[in-house]
């Protein structure tokens, strides 16, 4: 009866090893299959960032390659010597076959005014201050005195 007992209870002991380290192994494979699927989430997840950094990057360029290409554009065309109308501007749209969203509407205050505060900003640029601190004094926002700062740069290194 001992000689019994002590085969079956090794037998279940082999048996108990066995189906341990098939369970261990099993719940091993499955852990490692749920991180193989987070990993390629992941990738799917960076391929579509990237793509859209790409596609932003793209837009970003071809925006600054318009914005240059206008630049040329309005210092090849004459300074008009009176105030640009709603009539003018659409008159000019129309021959261009540009369709704006907004029309200019300019009325002669405003106009002065405007003038001198960009004129102003450029001064204050000229004297070295910095974009921020002309900004502020101006009262115009960061990017405007931005644009301000690297056309005038542009035309100082073109002349």
């Amino acid at each position: 009866m001992y000689i019994e007992l002590s085969s079956v209870i090794n037998n279940l002991g082999s048996n108990g090893l066995v189906i341990g380290l098939g369970s261990l192994t099993l719940v091993l494979f499955v852990a490692l299959f749920r991180g193989y699927q987070k990993i390629q989430l992941v990738n799917k997840q960076l391929e579509r960032l990237q793509h859209d950094l790409r596609v932003a990057n793209s837009s970003a360029i071809s925006m600054g390659q318009q914005l240059i290409h206008l630049e040329k554009r309005v210092n090849q065309q004459p300074v008009p010597q009176e105030p640009v109308t709603r009539e003018r501007a659409a008159a000019t749209f129309a021959q261009e076959d540009v369709k704006p969203s907004v029309l200019p509407v300019e009325s002669p205050t405003n106009d002065i005014n405007e003038k001198s505060v960009y004129d102003q900003a450029r001064s204050f640029l000229s004297q070295g201050h910095s974009v921020s601190d002309v900004a502020k004094q101006c009262g115009l926002s960061h990017a405007e005195v931005s644009l301000l700062h690297a056309l005038s740069k542009k035309s100082v290194l073109s002349h």
